[in-house]
């Protein structure tokens, strides 16, 4: 707090109920990887961050709930990439282990996996840029993995490049999603396989025809069962436009300059610039505004912003 009242943007539960966020853990990662893709950590002599990052890398070390597992993972490797002296690639490498251990018949990852069946995107989501963290700094993967979770996706319902959670969705209530859809596009393009096929380009037409856009409004619409609903309308999610992004970054040429422009010009002019949330953004999105709070739509808004320079563009998928 910088006078005044105290910010707002708490998390919440899973679903936006009214109680304390249950992933902490997972978002101290988020936040922590943003530390580290400009560079701020416990290795860099007179770093005003370091000893931030530091505590933040020990306090990772006791948390392993699946959440927290992946993107754990993938933050101790990001810091032993940084730092390069071997502190942290134990954790990367028994992060990775369990997560590679976990993986589901089907080939991929599920958060729920012990009472519900098949893998779900979302936390596949997770699980593949914490391996392929991981194998940046010399953890090894199985031979089949890309093949598998691509196998896996293109197991799942796409509706118009939208594509569903998990393979019996609709018996959850679940229907096919951009989120979904422009996560498998990142998936696809982290693992560096099935990125010329029909399917993986019209995830990515996703984001070509709905670029990053600062606005929302909501609206009541009648859902079976459950009667009136309030409703996001409009462009703004962080939370796709994250995936959006990791995906036409790796795509690369005039969609990903295209997508970038617009993304810099809808998150720069809205970080906040006084008080207590000066530096932040404001949790707005459906994902931001039920469950993560300031703190995840934040560390978002900078993983996005940072990505020109936080990771390497990967092959040219024609030259594959």
């Amino acid at each position: 707090e910088q006078g005044g009242a105290a910010c707002d943007g708490v998390g919440k539960g899973q679903h936006g109920e009214e109680m304390p966020c249950p992933f902490d853990a997972a978002i101290s990662a988020f936040a922590t990887l943003a530390f580290l893709g400009a560079g701020h950590g416990p290795a860099v002599a007179g770093d005003p961050h370091g000893t931030v990052v530091e505590k933040a890398l020990a306090r990772l070390a006791h948390h392993d709930d699946a959440w927290s597992l992946a993107l754990a993972t993938q933050t101790f490797a990001e810091a032993e990439a940084v730092e390069g002296k071997g502190r942290f690639l134990p954790s990367a490498r028994s992060g990775a282990e369990r997560l590679l251990a976990a993986r589901q018949s089907d080939g991929a990852w599920a958060y729920a996996a012990g009472f519900r069946r098949g893998s779900d995107v979302p936390y596949a989501g997770l699980v593949v840029p914490a391996l392929v963290a991981a194998r940046g700094v010399g953890v090894a993967w199985p031979a089949t993995l890309a093949a598998d979770v691509d196998r896996w996706l293109a197991s799942l319902e796409a509706d118009h490049g939208r594509l569903a959670y998990l393979a019996d969705g609709r018996a959850y209530g679940y229907t096919p999603t951009t989120a979904n859809g422009l996560s498998a596009a990142a998936i696809r393009e982290w693992l560096e396989v099935g990125r010329t096929t029909d399917r993986h380009r019209a995830h990515l037409a996703l984001a070509r025809a709905d670029l990053p856009d600062w606005k929302i409004s909501f609206k009541d619409v009648e859902v079976k069962g459950r009667g009136k609903v309030r409703v996001q309308v409009g462009h703004l999610s962080l939370y796709e436009w994250w995936y959006g992004t990791e995906a036409l970054f790796q795509a690369g040429g005039d969609e990903w300059r295209a997508w970038f422009a617009r993304l810099s010009s809808a998150l720069v002019p809205h970080q906040q610039t006084a008080g207590c949330a000066r530096g932040s953004w404001d949790p707005l999105g459906t994902y931001e505004r039920q469950t993560g709070g300031r703190v995840f739509a934040t560390a978002l808004a900078v993983l996005m912003l940072e990505t020109p320079y936080r990771h390497r563009r990967l092959a040219d998928p024609v030259a594959k």
